[in-house]
């Protein structure tokens, strides 16, 4: 008798991923092999995410929470408020000029960007004063001197 195994029902990180791409292609056999004894794995190296049923209260619990933070983080008396999420920045102001200088300020500090473009959702909770731009951080060099 023979057992077809559908592979689709294995869960493997990114990392398990990135080891069994550097294996050579003997031993790639073997990483499956143990991947699939259930006695070590289950179904996979990662545990499957779990259905929620309130998944959609939960994430706008979540929204209006991180809108709170963010709220919270703006000064109004500031000509530009900037905002550092891991490799994005959101910048905040009340005037397009202000956003501007800000968005020079940071390029002269050495901060290579692109821009990003925020969806709808997004949106609603970053978008705090009347202009808002969102860039990438492609990364960060020496400070740049006008002179």
């Amino acid at each position: 008798m023979v057992k077809i195994m559908n592979f689709s029902d294995y869960i493997i990180d990114e990392s398990d991923y990135e080891f069994f791409v550097s294996l050579p292609q003997d031993e790639k056999l073997l990483f499956l092999y143990d991947l699939i004894c259930e006695d070590v794995y289950g179904s996979g190296s990662v545990e499957p995410v779990m259905e929620v049923d309130n998944l959609e209260s939960i994430l706008q619990e979540f929204e209006d929470k991180l809108y709170k933070i963010v709220a919270g983080s703006i000064s109004n008396s500031a000509k530009a408020n900037i905002l550092f999420i891991n490799n994005r920045i959101i910048l905040n102001s009340e005037s397009l000029d202000e956003l501007e200088l800000a968005i020079q300020d940071l390029f002269l500090d050495g901060y290579i960007l692109s821009e990003h473009q925020l969806n709808t959702r997004s949106l609603t909770v970053f978008h705090q004063q009347r202009y808002c731009k969102a860039y990438n951080i492609i990364g960060v060099e020496s400070k740049i001197s006008l002179n």
